[in-house]
């Protein structure tokens, strides 16, 4: 089964006019394309890679997907549904999961953070206790769900978005450079973490610019730059592409 279609995907922005063309009246910038023509198909229990330089379009890509942002033209499904439609059923059944921390409070504890988006998942009670004592459990939390997420390591903080990320049991996971700023063993357990969730039939594509995450996660890579994808290959011929040795 198709879990992800993407066909001749585009997104262009129009940024604000830098100062000087300010100064001469101009209130737009020239148009700017994060994506052009991406055409992808990622299979139900898959996971590809996607790699590139910094503004080469991941990112967009992976937003487009969980429905945050709109395209400009061309088609994006996931579970055979339009993202121009998304809706709430429509996000849980798509995680995201980024390498920041942004929509926690480091006041609360970890556990009830995830209280906090169990319920904006529709779970309440003790479907919503339940829910998120099994997600503790899962990323190993178990022994730092109760203490304020502000005192976490930067991988306690990974697992606790992980958890978050899987809160709605997705069967689609995209993932933004999920290991960045771990370190290397934390980031062998995060990876290990991310390919038990993969194993279980669910769709994963990973943003990344680590080769050896690429390996070890996935079975495809797409190669992007200048926002299109310039080949989908298996991971060990990723790196001859990208001109490096590895």
């Amino acid at each position: 089964m198709t879990a992800v279609k993407t066909r001749d995907l585009c997104k262009r922005y129009v940024p604000a006019a830098p100062l000087s063309a300010l100064l001469r009246g101009r209130w737009r910038g020239d148009p700017v394309a994060a994506l052009c023509e991406v055409s992808l198909d990622v299979q139900a229990g898959e996971a590809l890679g996607l790699v590139g330089e910094n503004g080469a379009g991941k990112t967009t890509l992976l937003r487009i997907l969980a429905g945050l942002l709109l395209p400009t033209s061309g088609e994006a499904r996931v579970m055979d549904q339009d993202v121009r439609g998304a809706t709430a059923a429509f996000r849980a059944r798509v995680g995201l999961l980024g390498s920041e921390d942004r929509g926690f409070s480091f006041r609360l504890t970890g556990r009830q953070n995830l209280s906090f988006f169990a319920a904006l998942h529709g779970f309440s009670g003790r479907a919503a206790h339940d829910r998120v004592a099994r997600m503790i459990e899962r990323v190993g939390l178990g022994d730092a769900a109760d203490r304020r997420a502000g005192t976490y390591s930067t991988g306690m903080r990974a697992r606790l978005s992980l958890a978050r990320g899987l809160l709605g049991d997705p069967e689609v996971l995209l993932a933004d450079e999920p290991t960045r700023g771990l370190d290397p063993r934390a980031a062998i357990e995060f990876r290990a973490l991310l390919a038990g969730w993969a194993s279980q039939g669910r769709a994963l594509i990973v943003a990344t610019h680590d080769l050896a995450e690429a390996r070890t996660l996935c079975s495809r890579v797409a190669v992007m730059a200048g926002g299109r994808v310039r080949a989908v290959v298996p991971p060990a011929e990723v790196a001859p592409l990208l001109g490096i040795d590895a």
